[in-house]
């Protein structure tokens, strides 16, 4: 056995190391494998990027104080020049909002450092789900951070500007955003924001190196206000507002999503001088309920992705991302859109089935064929499809309320 571990492939040993590294734990820290042989020892000490990453998971107490030793000990092994790749979790349910601002603040001077020196050594900063106030996560971002490559947030609020130097920045990523001014994203590639509340469209404007951005907006619309000339995909969620898409300018642009809930969602895009429509190669597409949809909500949004769909003539990928955008789209081209994409191929996608739309006398077989294997879009009228699409978002509205009762009573 110790032979067999002393002449392993160093290529085997580093996928041993990295993969052990995901789950490092005080029950189960990386520094277990240097006792296996003399040869892992030695590789490992030798090797800075084994030490110079941290998975921080907080669970309690114990979790915090094992990481608040484990940290610089480790930063001891590799060079000053090592760049640092670090995430941060935290289990909300099992560590109270005082322990969990506890543990970040004795874990922040061993991260970022007295004076910013260790925070100027990152290359990404991932934080994912934690109970913490938006003031204590901003703590960690005041200083430059000249080598981040990746910046990843679920939650962020901060009353000063975070992250003064982004100059190696590739992406940055942030599910809810409020009231924060962004850092520069001159040379970010790929962007996701979700914005809650008031959001500075000038920020998005030094984005001009961007390639996939994700644009997520519930409380009102936003605007775009410059020309992207890598922009190859782009996501919007949310209300598309009338000048929302009047000033953007992407030549490039070749994939498409949108998870919206009103048909003037998809007329703005369609009235967008910046995006053509008819240079898509691929579109997603998501029927987001508005509350209190009525009959008339409903038809405008079917004339919406009527409209929207016979303006991408050259479409080669079509995901319907749910049930409820399946019903309206496969139901279109079998009638006012039966003409569409008689020329090529395209593929339909809609959860983990997919077909390939037929031509000619084929078309309607090849779209039952989706219907059965999916087991849940009907073929029916246009007013039995209004009914079904009404209560759903009945139901949409239902959920809603009890959600926003829940909280508040919480």
């Amino acid at each position: 056995m110790k032979a067999a571990a002393d002449n392993m492939p160093f290529d085997i040993l580093t996928f041993i190391f990295n993969h052990y590294s995901e789950y490092d734990t005080p029950y189960q820290p990386v520094e277990t494998l240097l006792l296996v042989c003399k040869t892992w020892h030695n590789w490992a000490t030798n090797n800075p990027k084994l030490w110079s990453k941290f998975n921080i998971i907080l669970y309690d107490t114990y979790h915090t104080e094992y990481w608040a030793s484990c940290i610089p000990r480790r930063l001891q092994k590799c060079p000053s020049s090592t760049l640092l790749d670090i995430t941060i979790t935290s289990e909300p349910t099992l560590m109270s909002f005082r322990d969990c601002k506890a543990a970040f603040e004795a874990l922040r001077v061993k991260l970022v450092g007295e004076h910013g020196e260790l925070a100027r050594r990152w290359r990404s900063f991932v934080l994912e789900d934690v109970g913490l106030s938006q003031k204590t996560v901003a703590q960690y971002l005041q200083f430059p951070t000249p080598k981040l490559e990746e910046f990843e947030c679920r939650k962020l609020q901060s009353p000063f500007a975070v992250l003064p130097d982004t100059s190696s920045l590739r992406t940055f990523k942030v599910s809810w955003l409020r009231n924060t001014k962004l850092p520069s994203l001159e040379n970010v590639t790929n962007l996701r924001i979700g914005i809650i509340g008031s959001f500075d469209e000038n920020a998005l404007a030094s984005a001009t190196n961007v390639v996939r951005m994700s644009i997520r907006s519930w409380d009102k619309p936003f605007r775009f206000v410059a020309t992207y000339p890598q922009l190859k995909k782009l996501e919007l969620e949310g209300e598309i507002g009338s000048d929302c898409l009047k000033n953007i300018q992407a030549p490039q642009l070749k994939k498409l999503t949108l998870r919206v809930g009103r048909g003037s969602d998809y007329l703005h895009v369609i009235s967008s001088k910046g995006i053509n429509l008819a240079t898509l190669s691929s579109i997603r597409i998501m029927w987001r309920p508005i509350r209190h949809n009525s009959v008339e909500d409903i038809a405008d949004y079917l004339h919406g992705v009527k409209s929207f769909l016979a303006g991408a003539i050259n479409l080669e990928t079509l995901v319907l991302e749910n049930a409820e955008i399946a019903y309206l789209v496969l139901k279109l081209l079998t009638d006012d859109l039966k003409s569409l994409y008689q020329d090529h191929t395209l593929r339909i996608v809609q959860a983990e089935y997919e077909i390939e739309l037929g031509d000619g006398e084929e078309r309607l077989p090849s779209v039952n064929r989706l219907r059965a294997m999916t087991g849940g879009i009907p073929d029916c009228s246009w007013e039995r499809l209004f009914e079904l699409l009404n209560d759903v978002s009945e139901q949409s509205s239902s959920d809603v309320s009890l959600s926003l009762s829940v909280g508040r009573v919480s």
